[in-house]
């Protein structure tokens, strides 16, 4: 293994702490006494494996169908609804993207209070109990509008810039 594989696997090992961080946080995902490592070990592959489909453009379609591939888990010990689901691919795809192994940006964003409140989104929602699939849709839709009436190419770029402010208005 070469000086340039250690450093990617050590920022994919990063990229995966921080997801899981911050998408466990606030949500009670986990079921039963078995193993918490080999549950995110399992479910770590499964989004990898998801991940390789980003390296073209994914339609709003297919990438909603790979949110719901990440719902339940009961088979390996994990109670996820959708809202903990599009969490943790989005947050995922943005990390790779920022990072440059994804050529393209991803179709979404990570869906949080804080990019609601952000964009000003009158029918908040937690996303840590959500589990309905239209109102995440009518969320999105509206980021949409939002992007085109800031320039954007595309929602996630919107979303970092948002992020980024929100950033550093913090720090003062």
């Amino acid at each position: 293994m070469n000086l340039k594989d250690i450093q990617k696997q050590f920022n994919l090992d990063q990229v995966w702490i921080m997801t899981i961080q911050a998408s466990f946080q606030r949500a009670k995902v986990y079921k039963g006494h078995t193993n918490k490592d080999q549950r995110k070990r399992e479910l770590r592959k499964q989004i990898e494996d998801l991940a390789h489909q980003y390296d073209k453009v994914v339609s709003d379609e297919q990438h909603i169908q790979n949110i719901l591939s990440l719902r339940c888990q009961d088979d390996i010990g994990l109670n996820i609804n959708f809202g903990v689901a599009q969490k943790l691919l989005n947050l995922y795809l943005k990390y790779l993207w920022t990072l440059g192994y994804l050529r393209y940006p991803p179709p979404h964003f990570p869906v949080d209070r804080m990019i609601q409140q952000a964009l000003k989104y009158k029918f908040l929602f937690k996303w840590t109990e959500l589990d309905n699939v239209e109102t995440y849709k009518r969320f999105i839709e509206f980021a949409k509008v939002r992007m085109s009436k800031e320039s954007f190419d595309s929602i996630a770029e919107l979303e970092l810039a948002i992020y980024n402010g929100w950033i550093n208005r913090n720090r003062k």
